[in-house]
């Protein structure tokens, strides 16, 4: 049952970006919004539900604040498609969380990091999430720890728990681009829960 809802969701979420304007998302980008708009299951281990379970409301929710926020000073949550990546390159992206961001949210942070990798048995390129909260400590992509990267997902999450307000750094490092066209696009989604 989970593989045509998730089907059904990325249609409508398609449908979505196509009325705000992108009229070609990635599949990484779509990808991403589904991931990060997901709630994890109460009472169940992380590794036995992966990201959670799809919410085509959070994910929506995310295209609809990142296309008010053009006109805001801030939005609780957004995405975006990053020009491709060459090996050793790095993407940074800054957000403000101001003291009383918005209400209905717990102060948690989400953000996701999706890439196509070239099809092989094993990644062809590695791009590495980094996010560095209010209080500038370094978190890892797929709770990795310590300067040490995910070597073998090409989707990658950090959440930062009842984070204050300030300043919070996402960024995208291609740590390893193999494949024939020498750099890798990528897409980020990140919300405010």
């Amino acid at each position: 049952m989970a593989t045509p809802l998730v089907a059904g969701c990325a249609a409508i979420l398609r449908e979505v970006l196509a009325k705000h304007g992108n009229m070609t998302p990635s599949a990484a980008l779509i990808k991403a919004l589904i991931i990060n708009g997901a709630v994890s299951l109460p009472g169940v281990p992380m590794e036995a539900q992966g990201f959670g379970r799809v919410n085509l409301k959070n994910s929506v929710a995310m295209v609809t604040a990142a296309m008010r926020g053009v006109d805001r000073p801030f939005s609780p949550s957004g995405f975006n498609e990053g020009n491709p990546l060459k090996q050793g390159e790095k993407f940074e992206f800054d957000i403000e969380i101001p003291s009383n961001p918005c209400q209905g949210t717990k102060g948690d942070f989400k953000v996701t990091l999706v890439y196509t990798d070239p099809p092989q048995g094993m990644l062809q390129n590695n791009l590495n999430l980094v996010v560095l909260g209010p209080d500038e400590k370094k978190r890892y992509g797929n709770g990795f720890e310590e300067d040490r990267y995910d070597e073998v997902n090409n989707v990658e999450q950090v959440v930062l728990r009842e984070i204050p307000a300030g300043m919070i750094k996402m960024i995208v490092w291609a740590q390893k681009i193999t494949a024939p066209s020498g750099e890798q696009p990528f897409a980020l989604a990140w919300s405010l829960m």
